[in-house]
């Protein structure tokens, strides 16, 4: 047994204490919270409900019938306009008339279709026809469009028959509500010389706000009829009840005047709230007795003309103890989501000095054997410290001595390099050895006048030599051929010229891309020291950064580059070049070819989402490309 380990009671304690007093806590409150909500004042929260109904079933709608049918009419007669001066310009046409020459007319007006129908045989016959689609949805919806009783009915103006009204000669019917949830107007009209009927369509910006309305009155039947608690409910013009003859006699279940629902509970108190609600725009809620039920009476302001009276039953008193018993079930939830957080805490609390404890066993898992781990919690977690403090000293030790094992052994290593370091010089010796030879073969040959041969054996040393400069300097043979050829350049041109490849492929790289980048940013360095008069220097960097990035970096120290001519210098077209200035291949420039190798540059590293940067000083100016070849997942 591990000694010092005598104090498990103690932790317990140390655990069970806090949550307890949290628990006890929680309680209280809890059960102070429910008696001070259950005496609150029952008016009160009606009256917030019922704020709650005006806000929310969109009351503050201005629901004026009077100005609603004022609306519609003003668009009938719109429509009865636009279908009269359709027919005098079919009439105007006469036999002449086809579906081109209607349908523009269709447009004039702005209508949504136009159908000119003629008896054929007792049965209806399209003559000519705009826009098919609304004709077969039509039909679908009300099938009597498709027959001559129909079109009799408008002939006789039978009303009876029809819903809808005439305006003057031309019937509009109520709005129709097409599988698309647009809402239309019909309107039909005979034509006398033609002996035809014609029938238009219209979907207007007017009869989108007949539609608002007529969704606003079934938003409210839904909500004001959704709740058992409230008896009747009614919107009222508020100058028109307090000017006009009230009905107080609800005994005799008389009805008083609204724009919607009915309010058969009023009494000459009404007068006074509704001229409170006009002064403070408030809701106000009433109780009164009815059958010995307490009932209560709310007043809620839509406008300064308009308010909406609801009349709550006895139920809304049992919604309201239903409400109070769900705040309590929540109430008591919340409390064990807290006491589970608090014992979280309390938890999490114990858990500091095991985490410590976890802290330092990862450091000397990774090797870090220097520290010791602190508790001072007064239990058997201070032993466990302890124990652990000493197991990491011991390991320390052991460690040390492994440590010296190895370092014999990275000593022996070290001789075997050495060894191998002579042997390599040997070799580079015999190689040079070898060279001497070569010289002096050749020197022989040209001594002989052996030319021929001489140059075949150049050229075997040459090939050997090429082979073993491409394995040095680069992995990719399209890089390194073209490093090459920029090399025989630089001496034509008499440019110190030297570059620094990494071992790569950089097959992330297009070879054509690759090679653009390389040919454009090295020529480029090799026009700007063209004008110096000697020490002409560039320099080439070609690396792998990171395993996911390519850095090109050349610096030439050509003339400095001004800060305004930088931010211009990608663009295509522009160049700092003389126009005399010889490229890379020997010949002069021309104007037109001038100014587009560093554009060919950006557009490359925009493909690879790389970044490009331009520094200038007197010394040297030097151009960084980086490059993205990060595998897009």
């Amino acid at each position: 047994m591990i000694p010092g380990l005598t104090t498990r009671k103690k932790l317990d304690k140390q655990v069970m204490l806090p949550i307890l007093v949290i628990i006890i806590v929680i309680f209280v409150f809890n059960v102070i919270s429910a008696i001070a909500f259950l005496n609150s004042s029952v008016n009160k929260h009606v009256k917030d409900t019922l704020d709650w109904i005006a806000t929310v079933s969109g009351l503050a709608t201005n629901i004026n019938a009077s100005t609603n049918k004022s609306l519609e009419n003003e668009l009938n007669d719109q429509l009865s306009s636009k279908s009269s001066k359709l027919v005098e310009d079919l009439v105007r046409e006469g036999n002449a008339l086809n579906n081109e020459k209607l349908t523009n007319m269709v447009n004039n007006y702005s209508l949504n279709g136009a159908y000119v129908i003629r008896s054929v045989d007792q049965k209806p016959s399209i003559v000519h026809a705009v826009n098919r689609t609304i004709w077969n949805e039509l039909v679908v919806i009300d099938p009597r469009i498709n027959s001559v009783g129909f079109y009799q009915s408008v002939l006789n103006r039978d009303l009876t028959k029809l819903q809808g009204s005439f305006v003057d000669n031309v019937w509009v019917s109520p709005y129709t509500l097409m599988p698309n949830g647009e809402y239309l107007k019909l309107t039909v009209e005979y034509i006398v010389l033609r002996n035809e009927f014609v029938l238009t369509v219209d979907a207007g910006i007017v009869t989108a706000q007949a539609v608002n309305l007529v969704n606003s009155n079934k938003m409210i039947e839904s909500i004001l009829g959704s709740s058992p608690s409230i008896e009747e409910a009614a919107v009222i013009d508020i100058h028109d009840y307090l000017n006009r003859k009230m009905f107080f006699e609800t005994d005799n279940n008389k009805i008083h005047p609204t724009i919607y629902g009915k309010y058969t509970y009023a009494d000459k108190t009404d007068e006074d709230y509704l001229i409170a609600l006009l002064k403070y725009n408030k809701s106000i809620t009433v109780p009164f007795n009815k059958n010995g039920d307490e009932w209560t009476k709310a007043f809620l302001p839509i406008n300064n003309d308009q308010a909406a009276i609801v009349v709550f039953n006895a139920d809304s008193k049992q919604a309201l103890s239903k409400i109070v018993t769900w705040l309590s079930i929540i109430s008591n939830l919340l409390a064990i989501v807290a006491i589970g957080f608090s014992v979280f805490i309390v938890v999490q609390k114990r858990l500091k000095p095991i985490k410590k404890l976890e802290s330092h066993l990862k450091k000397v898992a990774a090797g870090d054997f220097s520290g010791t781990v602190q508790i001072n919690e007064k239990n058997e977690l201070d032993s466990l410290g302890e124990i652990i403090n000493d197991m990491t000293s011991s390991m320390a030790k052991m460690i040390e001595k492994l440590n010296q094992t190895a370092a014999e052994d990275v000593r022996s290593t070290e001789q075997v390099f050495i060894e191998n370091m002579e042997s390599l010089m040997i070799s580079m010796d015999s190689s040079r050895h070898d060279m001497r030879n070569h010289v002096n073969v050749l020197h022989g040959l040209i001594q002989s006048k052996h030319f021929q041969e001489a140059q075949d054996y150049m050229e075997e040393i040459y090939k050997d030599l090429k082979e073993i400069d491409l394995t040095i300097k680069t992995k990719n043979p399209y890089v390194g051929q073209l490093i090459r050829s920029k090399v025989k350049v630089a001496e034509s041109r008499k440019i110190d010229f030297d570059a620094e490849i990494d071992y790569e492929t950089f097959e992330e790289v297009k070879k054509i891309d690759l090679s653009r980048l390389i040919s454009n940013l090295i020529d480029n360095a090799f026009d700007a020291v063209q004008l110096r008069g000697s020490d002409r220097k560039v320099f080439f960097s070609l690396r792998k950064k990171y395993d996911s990035y390519i850095e090109i970096i050349v610096t030439n120290n050509g003339p400095e580059i001004e800060e305004g001519v930088k931010a211009k210098l990608f663009e295509r077209g522009f160049s700092t070049k003389p126009i005399d200035v010889t490229n890379t291949n020997g010949d002069n420039s021309s104007t037109s070819e001038r100014g587009f190798g560093l554009a060919i540059v950006q557009d490359i590293v925009k493909q690879y989402n790389g970044e490009h940067k331009v520094e200038s000083n007197e010394q040297a100016t030097s151009f960084f490309i980086m490059l993205d070849v990060r595998k897009s997942t």
